[in-house]
């Protein structure tokens, strides 16, 4: 048979599972997927799949995994390292519980007013020096003079070093949705995702309690 058969025979196995054993199911293969070569979807099938297993959710599940990433960002925003399963639930569990949040920068300020934290960045760093290190972190390279500024300019309009962090994340993360461009940017914003990945995978798939070592000497020195 060909592997399109194969792949069918597969889909109405897995409907059967799941009907047995009273599982919800997202049935990706009864979409009229966009296909390549008759196997593999597109692009846009891929996003066609994702919808349609993220419309059959919980909304509550949906909004962990968003406060899971966002704490994710946070460890790798602050520290360059992958957070412990420990840490990475803790988190996790003031974002979506309401008591912290992320994009008015309370979750990073509780983390930033942390000792161990205070001692790499102690209240009286001086605020070119916090966008610096945030910027190596965040963007992957040294601050350009106009991205230094930039960035400086948002700090003394917000005066709020966690909320400064939290936009930086997001602009970040989302490059392109701002829709720009730049070459730099591009790149920054797929050495993030591949650095989310090996993170969460760390703290949430693999559940590791061991605490990562910064940069550059933990599991994300090998991502690019």
């Amino acid at each position: 048979i060909t592997v399109a058969q194969r792949n069918d025979q597969n889909a109405q196995k897995m409907r059967e599972v799941a009907s047995e054993l009273g599982l919800p199911l997202s049935d990706v293969n009864a979409l009229t997927i966009p296909r390549s070569d008759d196997v593999h979807p597109t692009n846009a099938g891929y996003i066609s799949m994702k919808d349609s297993m993220v419309s059959q959710m919980p909304v509550s599940t949906i909004e962990t995994m968003n406060c899971r990433v966002q704490a994710a960002l946070l460890y790798i925003g602050l520290f360059c390292r992958a957070p412990e399963s420990g840490g990475l639930a803790y988190w996790t569990g003031e974002l979506a519980a309401g008591r912290l949040s992320f994009d008015s920068g309370s979750c990073a300020n509780v983390m930033l007013a942390v000792p161990a934290v205070q001692l790499l960045y102690p209240s009286s760093m001086s605020n070119q020096a916090f966008i610096a290190a945030l910027y190596v972190n965040v963007f992957g390279r040294q601050p350009d003079t106009d991205g230094l500024n930039y960035w400086l300019g948002v700090l003394n309009e917000y005066g709020n070093r966690g909320k400064v962090l939290s936009t930086m994340l997001d602009i970040g993360f989302n490059y392109k949705e701002y829709s720009n461009t730049n070459p730099l940017g591009l790149t920054s914003q797929i050495l993030m995702h591949n650095r989310l990945a090996v993170g969460m995978a760390y703290g949430y798939i693999f559940n590791k309690s061991a605490v990562d070592t910064p940069y550059p000497y933990g599991i994300l020195a090998g991502v690019t």
